[in-house]
């Protein structure tokens, strides 16, 4: 029986580690990324429904504050008619 000299015992460097594995340049499964890409849409529907109800917040804002300067404007008519008069 021969013996086993240093050439054939493994030594430190024969063991595989992370940088020796091959690697898959995907980014897993097909239905893994079918399923990141579901979630990714999820994300952005959801942040367009934020957006969408942020803009109908502003834009009744908007609105109401025309509304209270017309009526402001209609109170303050006759007081400013009997301004230019008075000059």
């Amino acid at each position: 029986m021969p013996l086993r000299t240093m050439e054939h015992v493994k030594g430190m460097h024969d063991v595989r580690h992370q940088q020796s594995i091959r690697h898959s340049t995907a980014r897993g499964t097909v239905f893994q990324q079918l399923e990141r890409l579901a979630q990714e849409k999820e994300r952005a529907l959801t942040r367009a429904r934020l957006w969408a109800s942020k803009l109908k917040r502003g834009e009744e804002r908007i609105a109401e504050i025309d509304r209270q300067r017309e009526a402001l404007l209609r109170t303050l008519e006759p007081v400013l008619r009997a301004e230019l008069e008075s000059l």
